[in-house]
């Protein structure tokens, strides 16, 4: 807790080592789905790396370091399934834009690096944020650009993962800057697949789980809870 903090001495130093603004503290940092990972990107020189670190979430230790050499890397995210990490690349230090993917499932510092894939590129210099939404696939901000972009199926590995660039129009004709909000969807409505048709006997009951916790619910049935008990027939949803 506040009073306790864990700390862990593990990884760079970010600090002010030449730009003069403290641009060596800028990139995202970015806890995996699973909770076993933190990935941290670091936006400036001398480093311009993104750092791959174990995350012990019942201690809260940081451990076992992993650099994955990159130039200016500003955003990171994991896939859903905390398999994939990938990394962007901010252009104009460099002259393009890029995102890279990484098998990250190994946990072997030389596959990892083996396993970088180009995601997409483009040369005005405009992949920021990177941020898993709840509908589990990964959108990327667009610096100073009127739509963002989409990775649709960042659990797969290189172009199967479907980057689509010009996703989401932005309306009114506002632009995207650097970053995207945590909580990029307010207040979704999700649509749940809660099994096949069932049957069972006279007395019986069975559970239906709409899964998604945290989320609020509204079953056909007037209930507000994840699950609920039915025990006639009907159908339900």
């Amino acid at each position: 807790g506040i009073a306790l903090p864990i700390i862990s001495n593990v990884g760079s130093v970010h600090q002010d080592v030449g730009s003069g603004w403290n641009l060596e503290s800028i990139g995202q940092l970015k806890a995996a789905p699973n909770g076993k990972k933190l990935a941290l990107a670091i936006w400036y020189t001398p480093a311009n790396d993104v750092e791959l670190f174990d995350f012990d979430n019942s201690t809260g230790v940081v451990s076992n370091n992993i650099t994955l050499p990159q130039v200016a890397s500003y955003g990171v995210d994991f896939s859903p399934d905390s398999k994939m990490l990938y990394a962007g690349v901010v252009g104009f230090l460099v002259g393009a834009d890029t995102i890279f993917q990484y098998d990250i499932s190994s946990g072997n510092v030389a596959t990892i690096s083996a396993s970088k894939t180009v995601i997409a590129t483009d040369i005005s210099q405009s992949y920021w944020t990177l941020q898993l939404g709840p509908d589990d696939k990964l959108y990327v901000a667009r610096h100073f650009k009127t739509y963002i972009s989409v990775i649709n199926a960042p659990n797969i590995a290189g172009a199967g993962s479907n980057f689509v660039d010009t996703a989401i129009t932005l309306a009114g004709g506002t632009i995207s800057q650097f970053g995207l909000p945590n909580n990029f969807y307010s207040n979704p409505t999700l649509f749940v697949f809660i099994g096949e048709d069932d049957t069972i006997c006279e007395g019986d009951s069975i559970t239906l789980d709409a899964g998604n916790p945290g989320s609020s619910y509204q079953w056909s049935t007037g209930e507000s809870t994840q699950t609920i008990m039915i025990d006639s027939a009907a159908t339900y949803w």
